[in-house]
């Protein structure tokens, strides 16, 4: 009864996103080339966010060493989706089926930076094979002890937050410089650039494969959708130029 009743709630979400996202799509195709022109509110707002939590991310860099523009560049055009998309979806229901069955029964994406629970799986099972990897972010680690649906909790919860969002952003940025070491005798905007594709992407996949796939135009919406998109690579390029300039 209790999974019947979970699947018929899956099955009737399902059908509003596809139609809430149906007008979104139908929006988007009225838009003009430039980024700036269509995300115009999402803009401000992303803005806003950025401004609003200065402290925590000049002190999140602090601690791990990196650049706050860098690190904002990389997950800008996150921000953007994340206000544009954010009051078509409601994710309670599929927290509850990741907890219970995990990540390739329901994954989702999460917060502002748009985290999925795999990309967080990801990052500690990179990092503990790592040894410099694992030695900067072990604390990051969540209790081995704790059974899976614990784990999943936790994970959701953090996920929530912006302080755990940035700990994972600068874990993913060490991992894709431990992994693909030739980017670090790169300019700093093809660093950026490849580092951008990677989080839009994944870092599962080649050095070759993310290059090629860094100057696609398929944000916000992904490879399924037919109508004009944008790269996601290249507005991460444009706000740090634009942060630089000024």
């Amino acid at each position: 009864m209790i999974k019947i009743k979970l699947n018929n709630l899956l099955e009737m979400k399902h059908i509003l996103n596809i139609i809430l996202i149906f007008f979104a799509f139908y929006s988007f195709s009225q838009n003009q080339n430039d980024f700036r022109t269509y995300f115009k509110d999402e803009i401000i707002e992303a803005n806003n966010f950025i401004k609003n939590s200065d402290k925590i991310f000049n002190q999140s860099c602090k601690k791990y060493k990196h650049n706050k523009n860098e690190i904002t560049a990389i997950i800008y055009p996150e921000l953007l989706r994340y206000n544009y998309l954010k009051d078509f979806f409601e994710t309670s229901s599929l927290e509850l089926v990741y907890v219970n069955y995990g990540s390739k029964a329901a994954d989702f994406s999460i917060g502002h930076f748009q985290m999925k629970p795999s990309f967080v799986e990801q990052l500690e099972k990179y990092s503990k094979s790592h040894s410099k990897i694992d030695k900067k972010y072990k604390h990051l680690y969540i209790n081995q002890k704790l059974n899976l649906k614990e784990k999943r909790k936790i994970i959701v919860k953090r996920l929530k937050n912006t302080y755990w969002q940035l700990a994972y952003l600068h874990t993913f940025i060490d991992i894709c410089l431990d992994k693909f070491p030739k980017i670090r005798k790169e300019k700093k905007f093809n660093q950026i650039h490849f580092i951008a594709a990677c989080y839009n992407n994944g870092f599962n996949f080649s050095f070759n494969t993310i290059k090629k796939r860094s100057v696609l135009k398929i944000f916000p919406f992904g490879t399924k959708y037919d109508g004009n998109q944008f790269c996601y690579a290249d507005i991460s390029c444009a706000y740090y130029k634009h942060i630089v300039k000024n």
